[in-house]
This record gives structure tokens, C-alpha cells and sequence, in this order.
């Protein structure tokens, strides 16, 4: 079963901001984590979010719930490493508003 860490995506002043920025994966250990939890919050409820993995994503599943202002990344890959990423909010028409480049930091 997946344990999760919770990342708050915010965005106020134009700065969006993910915290914590970056996360720490253990996808062997049975007490995790080893999946992550998006959470969109401030400033996010007309914005949508874009992923984008500069170096291959971690996890094999990525599922937007933006109903219930979340994206969760799920059935970790189990390879070992460091994977940025952008995070980049547009509006209803689809243009960048801002964006924030995070890390997950992927373990055995």
C-alpha cells in the first residue's frame, strides 16, 4: 500500500511555491513514502497544474483529482535517484501564469 508525502502547492503575489520543495522517497521501506500528494491550496482555485518531469518521472501512475484539488503520483518505479520537476499553474485559458522547479529525491 502506498504511503504518501504531502506537498502544498500555493501561489500568492505571483510566486508559486511547493512545500516542502524537495521530497524524500523510500520506495523499499515499509513505512514509506514512497508516492506523493499534491495539494493544490491559497491563491490555486481558478488555476490548474502542469507537471513537468525534466529527467523521467518516479511514478508510474499520475492521477488529477482536481476536484478535490489534488494530483497524486503513485506505483513508484523503484529506480533510485533525483527527479526534477516544474510545477507550472495556467489559467482557464491555458497560459503559464508561474511556475516553481521542485525535487524528489528517490531511495532504496
Amino acid at each position: 500500500m502506498a504511503t504518501y508525502v504531502e506537498v502544498t502547492i500555493t501561489y500568492q503575489s505571483g510566486v508559486v511555491k511547493c512545500s516542502p520543495d524537495t521530497v524524500e522517497l523510500h520506495f523499499n521501506s515499509p513505512q514509506g513514502p514512497d508516492s506523493v500528494r499534491w495539494i493544490l491550496s491559497t491563491g490555486t482555485s481558478s488555476l490548474q497544474p502542469v507537471f513537468t518531469w525534466n529527467q523521467g518521472c518516479p511514478f508510474a501512475t499520475m492521477r488529477d483529482d482536481l476536484t478535490h484539488r489534488e494530483v497524486v503520483g503513485t506505483d513508484n518505479k523503484k529506480v533510485a535517484g533525483d527527479y526534477p520537476y516544474t510545477v507550472t499553474l495556467t489559467n482557464p485559458q491555458g497560459q503559464a501564469v508561474a511556475g516553481v522547479d521542485p525535487a524528489i529525491r528517490n531511495h532504496n
